[in-house]
């Protein structure tokens, strides 16, 4: 397993889009944020797949220092039980903290029921601008499908793992959005994603694991965590020509798009 040496980068990055309780993590978790801190991942954002799972997230991570947490529900929630979802994460915005609803979208990739997956998306976005919160969103061979959705919302979205062309980083740029990459963005295959990144302006790029999954080369095929996070940076970063600036925009930006204050023990 990857051992991060803290020296390499710079003090702090934020993971703004991790799953840290997916194939039984739970026991690691403790040498999970240890590898994380010592990375210089110091925050990181704890994602939703179903509202369901925040209960059990929110009782093992809510006094992990440096964890945030969203809720929601992706587009796999769609093929049943929409309202229940819905009901279940207006009551945890009522009730918990959270820092954005998500992960939420349209995912035509895995599924096909197009109709419920928007009726899904939109129940959620009402509520993230009702309780003004960002916007984490999924999106898989869906650009055409979400943008005019997404259009008729006051809302700070995230377009996380993005996996578009020029047109659909532009349409979502038009929004305001926040363009997140993930470590997939190493691979050989991935030159769209290195052409992409290249026209994303600075003051909107961010950078997550999706961990477990999606791990950067060369650790590609076995679990992700959040301290690989500086592999995928230090790739971003020689990819743009840049400086280790670049780390502390981004930093930045993440603070930005989530609404959160530099936190204190930092």
């Amino acid at each position: 397993m990857f051992k991060p040496a803290a020296t390499d980068f710079p003090p702090v990055f934020f993971d703004t889009h991790s799953h840290c309780l997916i194939k039984n993590n739970i026991p690691d978790l403790p040498s999970i944020f240890y590898r994380a801190k010592a990375a210089g991942v110091k925050i990181i954002l704890d994602c939703a797949v179903n509202s369901n799972d925040f209960f059990e997230r929110h009782r093992i991570l809510m006094e992990q220092k440096g964890v945030y947490l969203s809720a929601g529900a992706s587009p796999e929630c769609a093929g049943g039980q929409i309202s229940k979802h819905v009901e279940t994460l207006e009551q945890i915005l009522q009730n918990y903290i959270i820092t954005a609803v998500g992960e939420t979208g349209i995912d035509l990739f895995h599924h096909q029921n197009l109709k419920e997956q928007i009726i899904l998306l939109e129940k959620q976005l009402v509520l993230a601008e009702k309780y003004e919160k960002p916007v984490i969103l999924h999106i898989r061979n869906a650009y055409p499908e979400i943008i005019p959705v997404l259009k008729n919302y006051k809302i700070r979205y995230i377009n996380h793992c993005f996996s578009g062309n020029a047109d659909d980083l532009y349409s979502m740029l038009e929004l305001g959005s926040y363009i997140s990459f993930a470590g997939n963005i190493t691979y050989k295959n991935s030159v769209h994603l290195v052409e992409a990144l290249k026209l994303t302006p600075r003051n909107r790029l961010l950078l997550e694991t999706d961990s477990p999954f999606l791990s950067p080369a060369p650790f590609r095929g076995k679990n992700n965590e959040p301290a690989l996070l500086a592999q995928t940076a230090e790739f971003v970063r020689k990819a743009l020509g840049a400086d280790e600036t670049l780390f502390t925009q981004i930093f930045a930006n993440a603070l930005a798009a989530f609404n959160i204050s530099t936190p204190e023990f930092l």
